[in-house]
């Protein structure tokens, strides 16, 4: 650890020289610095935070800002540059960044892919500790690097000329807008369209959407594929106020009305001919083009208007199960699905096995007696008899990939949308006598219908970043399922929550897995058992 004498702590502008010794759960490289302040000497030792440095580098940098011992700075020379560092495929990452012309997207693009899954693997021990309760961490599973993503959103606004551009915000930026010129987790036939929007976009002069005057029409474009299916949808997201945005008549609902609705369909037509246009010359499949409008008062929640422009308004992805098995799910312009079609197939492949299910899982499913893959003793008989609950399942995806493998599923949400989804893409699948889902509140159901956690074999949780509530890790608790699945996208708010189960659950099998290659995202997937006679 480098020790300064400084005369007062690290400000804004001052150059430093760090040795990086560990990635954040943000990707930013952490630097402990020693520093020695005043004629007294107080020593105090700051964690120094820099994006775009690795592990194993000695950097100079520049401090941005200081907050208590946290100091925020952007990489200005390197030093000694780690031995797994390579050459970022994009021009939009890296140095460039500092400079004012990165995307904002990609933190881990110039390490070796195999040094970022050790990374995230450390990542993920760091942040359970003694929570993990003296399991061992699993090497970091994952699929390809490269062209993964099958959504992307990018935003409508201007850059920093002042020009129309359509891409994603730098990082550090809310409202400034950078255009891609390339992205190389997206699929390579989705560039052709948002560079053919771009320039329909500067042609045309539509301006986009400003939040901090609530003016302008264009506010996003999201293209969706299907990786498994090679269908595409566009959706063109705009405000739903053409008065404001074109001028004469137009109530801001969705509905038509005025001069200003009748331009505002007018760009949106011209818009889908464009984008069709670009289709045909690049010989790219479009299966859909959908028109959003976002309705936005104050006091009132947020709508949304869809309008099938071209083709069908929803998308068709199909998964690859273990043993020969697939699904397929439609998918709405707004409906969550994960974001990685090969990497979420990997993942809930590892949920099965964290559920119990093992044995042929390549083959053709099995009996689950004995030990999850020599990790632990699973709860119960035959494959065929397992049930499974499925709480806060949202869209169902998890419990309709783990029906065709076990006795019986339960999802329970409290988005009616979500249930909804559910129960179409359970019927699509010929899964209603396997799967189904009840909509309500999780604590309301468990009560009205106890039987739901008394009956169940194993119990499985996929929260959010922020994790579980004490609420819900209190009614997790409670309903007493032998075997718990803990899939978690974030690994400090994992550790938490595993130590607030400790007592009632123990960990039986830590499995990482890298949805998102070049970043420092991580999903986890956790099995734990009951700890006999916990109350």
């Amino acid at each position: 650890m480098p020790t300064l004498d400084l005369l007062h702590k690290p400000r804004h502008g001052e150059l430093l020289e760090v040795e990086i010794d560990r990635l954040a759960t943000d990707g930013c490289g952490e630097a402990q610095l020693e520093a020695r302040l005043g004629p007294q000497k107080l020593a105090r030792v700051y964690t120094v935070r820099v994006r775009h440095a690795l592990p194993g580098e000695r950097v100079r940098v520049r401090v941005e800002r200081t907050r208590r011992r946290e100091v925020e700075a952007t990489l200005q020379t390197l030093l000694r540059a780690a031995p797994t560092r390579v050459e970022p495929r994009c021009v939009h990452f890296g140095a460039r960044e500092v400079a004012g012309k990165g995307c904002g997207g990609c933190t881990l693009q110039s390490w070796d892919l195999g040094e970022q899954r050790r990374a995230k693997r450390e990542m993920v021990a760091r942040a359970l500790g003694e929570a993990a309760g003296g399991v061992e961490i699993a090497p970091v599973v994952g699929v390809e690097g490269w062209h993964y993503r099958n959504k992307m959103e990018l935003s409508f606004g201007d850059d920093r000329a002042r020009e129309a551009a359509l891409g994603l915000h730098p990082w550090g930026y809310r409202w400034e807008v950078f255009a891609l010129e390339a992205c190389y987790l997206l699929s390579p036939a989705l560039a052709p369209i948002a560079q053919a929007v771009t320039r329909w976009v500067r042609e045309r002069g539509v301006a986009p959407y400003r939040h901090r005057d609530d003016s302008g029409f264009l506010r996003t474009l999201t293209v969706r594929e299907g990786k498994r299916t090679g269908e595409r949808l566009v959706v063109l997201t705009t405000s739903a106020k053409a008065r404001v945005a074109f001028g004469g008549g137009g109530g801001g609902d969705g509905r038509g009305g005025g001069a200003g609705e009748r331009l505002a369909r007018e760009v949106v037509g011209d818009f889908a001919e464009r984008l069709e246009a670009c289709a045909r010359r690049e010989d790219i499949t479009l299966s859909g083009v959908v028109w959003t409008q976002h309705i936005a008062r104050r006091g009132a929640p947020t709508r949304y208007v869809d309008e099938v422009l071209a083709g069908s308004g929803v998308l068709a992805e199909r998964l690859e199960l273990p043993g020969g098995k697939s699904l397929t799910f439609e998918i709405h312009p707004r409906a969550f699905f994960q974001p990685n079609t090969l990497g979420a197939e990997r993942l809930y492949a590892e949920v099965l096995l964290a559920a119990g299910v093992r044995g042929e899982l390549a083959g053709r499913g099995a009996v689950v007696r004995g030990e999850l893959a020599g990790r632990g003793a699973v709860v119960r008989g035959e494959l065929s008899a397992l049930r499974v609950l499925d709480l806060y399942c949202g869209t169902g995806t998890i419990s309709l990939c783990l029906a065709p493998y076990v006795g019986a599923v339960c999802g329970v949400e409290l988005s009616d949308v979500a249930v909804a989804n559910a129960a179409a893409n359970a019927a699509r699948n010929a899964l209603e006598h396997k799967a189904r889902f009840v909509c309500g509140d999780v604590a309301k159901v468990l009560r009205a219908q106890p039987e739901l956690g008394a009956n169940s074999d194993v119990v499985i949780v996929d929260p959010p970043r922020s994790g579980l509530t004490a609420r819900a890790l209190e009614l997790v608790a409670s309903v007493g399922a032998p075997r718990l699945v803990y899939v978690s996208c974030n690994p400090t708010a994992l550790g938490r929550d595993l130590a607030a189960l400790a007592g009632r659950y123990r960990p039986l099998s830590i499995q990482p897995v890298d949805m998102f290659p070049q970043t420092a995202h991580v999903e986890t997937v956790v099995a734990l058992e009951r700890v006999d006679g916990a109350v």
